[in-house]
């Protein structure tokens, strides 16, 4: 994918596009390589032309919250751009083998986006679904136990055919998806399975009962 397909950059002008593609810069990273750290000063803007990264926030003792899977097409660091603080608000790490990533000046970007009509509002498209999904996110943590998240994620990736998501999840990977300890998510699943909502299989978790599930996850 070109920097040009991505879904912010679609509709924008050629000539925005042809400076934003000439300040851009663009670099292929493996699996688990850090794009960037929470507080790096003049985060750019980060578009995946390739592969997937996480966005995450962590604490001093190491214990980690995955914020959202950015895929190709995508973008991240978009409000650093605009906002009065230009530092990264996440780190951003590779999870699929590798990713092919574009990168931009924040304040380059900012300025091409106040020139054109159309980039700006697609910017603000973009943010409002980002603001959306973080105010889910502090809604499911929040009010939501772990079991009930824990078996709307499982839902979530027996419905998942898009591919950004790894084939396997460990149960510390699950646990950074939920907010949550490792020791607690593997208590929670062996008590679906011994329930019969879930069962293991060859290493694989195998939904029994997604009604039951589902129930679970919306009570």
């Amino acid at each position: 994918m070109r920097l040009r397909e991505t879904e912010l950059l679609r509709g924008a002008a050629p000539a925005v596009l042809a400076r934003l593609e000439s300040l851009g810069t663009t670099r292929t990273l493996s699996q688990g390589a850090l794009v960037c750290s929470a507080g790096d000063a003049e985060a750019p803007v980060i578009f995946v032309l390739a592969g997937t990264v996480r966005v995450y926030k962590a604490d001093a003792d190491g214990r980690e919250q995955t914020m959202v899977l950015v895929g190709a097409g995508d973008v991240h660091t978009l409000p650093a751009a605009f906002a009065a603080d230009r530092r990264a608000p996440a780190n951003v790490a590779v999870l699929s083998l590798e990713a092919r990533l574009a990168s931009i000046p924040g304040r380059a970007f900012a300025e091409q986006a106040a020139s054109d009509p159309a980039l700006a509002m697609a910017v603000m498209s973009t943010l409002a679904t980002q603001a959306r999904h973080l105010s889910e996110l502090v809604a499911d943590l929040s009010l939501r136990s772990v079991r009930q998240r824990l078996a709307r994620f499982l839902l979530t990736q027996a419905d998942d055919d898009v591919g950004h998501t790894p084939a396997r999840w460990t149960h510390a990977e699950i646990a950074t998806r939920l907010g949550t300890a490792r020791e607690v998510v593997s208590r929670q699943l062996r008590a679906l399975v011994q329930e019969g909502l879930i069962s293991q299989e060859r290493q694989r978790l195998v939904i029994a009962d997604a009604e039951a599930l589902r129930r679970l996850a919306d009570s």
